[in-house]
């Protein structure tokens, strides 16, 4: 009998946090945008990392940082001709330096292009994993 009544509470309870669930979602307002992922949006909070040396102090330098990150971990995922593997040795903020150092000269020919696109463009170039073929000498 204890079971049941026990049973019978719990379907109540997870009907009214159903309940309450969907009456939240219909009373929230419409989801939030997405961030803008252009090089004028994204590059400001890059610039501010750099600054800080990898210390988010913004959101949009956090946005930045983990757009790095993401960008970092499927690096070596993508295909052999466009691939980059970025040693663990250098630190978070020098890359995104580094990322920042490569768009600012032509910063105002790319502003609109998307961030992410760019910043691949500047890994692939600086730290590709295209394997070269060994030479073996002979002796």
């Amino acid at each position: 009998m204890r079971s049941s009544v026990r049973l019978g509470l719990t379907m109540i309870l997870a009907v009214i946090l159903a309940g309450l669930a969907s009456g939240q979602a219909a009373l929230a307002e419409s989801p939030p945008a997405r961030p803008a992922v252009t090089v004028e949006a994204v590059l400001p909070g890059c610039r501010s990392l750099v600054a800080s040396e990898g210390v988010p102090a913004s959101s949009e330098a956090g946005f930045c940082s983990g757009l790095i990150d993401g960008l970092l971990y499927l690096g070596a995922m993508i295909p052999e001709d466009f691939c980059f593997v970025v040693p663990p040795r250098v630190p978070h903020h020098q890359i995104v330096a580094t990322i920042v150092e490569e768009i600012e000269p032509i910063y105002a020919s790319v502003k609109q292009q998307h961030f992410r696109a760019l910043a691949i463009d500047v890994l692939e170039y600086r730290w590709p994993c295209h394997v070269q073929p060994k030479i073996l000498t002979r002796e």
